[in-house]
């Protein structure tokens, strides 16, 4: 985190969080990936200052964030071994000593899905009505952080759906929950469609190895 080198992808978050907002929202329109993650380097340079610690401390404060929330939640319900794997796994997997402390959207989507996750148990088992509010705003944190993690809060919304019809008790909330996360993602909908449209006809891993 102390370094003071960068790879291309790094140094192209931190070109676009030095942009306007407004200039930062069309580059990465245009690219790959959602807007929040280089909104959050843009907020973090402009309060603590445009140094590579704080370039680093972007992508380890999420996951040091996930790993406090982990513990103090992790070993309340889910017992104290299930928690030391889950931290274990998220810290010295060598994909995760590498993307905790990237200039990148990673560790900040990986969070939010663990706190839908844990919203969606919280919803389940206990019916919490906070619950409900933290899985939408998690939701839509990790839509706009990255699409996979988009892909996978997807199928947290799959298992509502099941729910609902399953359980009476649960249909209005599921539904008013459904409602909401679509209605706050869509601005960013129709970009998203034209990136894969985009990048589906010109995806530079386009070959299958024999």
């Amino acid at each position: 985190i102390f370094d003071n080198c960068f790879w291309g992808d790094e140094y192209y978050s931190i070109r676009l969080a030095r942009m306007s907002i407004n200039g930062l929202i069309q580059a990465t329109a245009g690219d790959v990936h959602p807007p929040l993650y280089y909104i959050w380097v843009k907020v973090l340079y402009r309060l603590l200052g445009d140094t590579s610690v704080i370039y680093h401390f972007s992508g380890f404060f999420p996951y040091a964030l996930m790993i406090v929330t982990a513990y103090d939640w992790g070993k309340k319900r889910l017992g104290l071994i299930a928690t030391i794997v889950m931290i274990t796994m998220s810290s010295l997997m060598p994909i995760a000593v590498t993307e905790n402390v990237e200039v990148r959207m990673y560790s900040l989507a990986a969070f939010f899905v663990y706190v839908s996750y844990i919203s969606l148990y919280e919803i389940i088992n206990y019916n919490k009505p906070g619950g409900w509010s933290i899985f939408c705003i998690a939701s839509l944190g990790a839509a706009y952080s990255h699409y996979y993690a988009l892909i996978s809060v997807a199928f947290f919304y799959v298992v509502l759906i099941f729910l609902s019809i399953k359980m009476q008790e649960y249909r209005c909330k599921a539904s008013m929950a459904c409602t909401v996360t679509v209605v706050g993602y869509l601005p960013w909908f129709f970009k998203l469609l034209s990136a894969f449209q985009r990048n589906s006809n010109n995806w530079w891993l386009n070959g299958i190895p024999t």
